[in-house]
């Protein structure tokens, strides 16, 4: 995690949670911090969440499912392989009875940041283009 980084909110909304539901988020959080170690954890919108040059993920806890929200361009892309889950614009919703789906998350996490990186790449590029 990075410096100066205040996880109070993060530990906090996983103590909201009933324990099975906490263990998932915690898993996730896990996955997350191995596929992504440099990523920056924050709490933002009253969701866990990580960034690496741009928003990587956030995930959270519902009634009857908990999600990780990606974004919709990364969705479409592993739209085949997320067919047996309910989707949003940019939500992945699991049922809360599921376990987290281990290697597709990491799959889902390591191409998010890729693909940030980039565009962050791109970005930089146009910048000197232009100077």
């Amino acid at each position: 995690m990075k410096k100066g980084t205040d996880i109070s909110g993060i530990e906090q909304y996983f103590l909201q949670q009933p324990s099975d539901i906490a263990e998932k988020l915690q898993q996730i959080r896990q996955i997350i911090k191995e596929v992504a170690p440099e990523a920056t954890e924050s709490f933002s919108y009253q969701m866990p969440s990580f960034d690496f040059y741009g928003k990587l993920a956030y995930y959270a806890a519902f009634k009857e499912h908990y999600s990780v929200f990606v974004s919709p361009d990364v969705l479409q892309v592993f739209k085949e392989k997320l067919k047996n889950y309910s989707l949003s614009k940019s939500a992945i919703r699991i049922p809360s009875g599921q376990p987290v789906p281990d290697e597709l998350l990491r799959e889902i996490i390591a191409f998010t940041a890729q693909w940030n990186l980039e565009k962050k790449r791109t970005k930089d590029e146009l910048k000197k283009k232009r100077s």
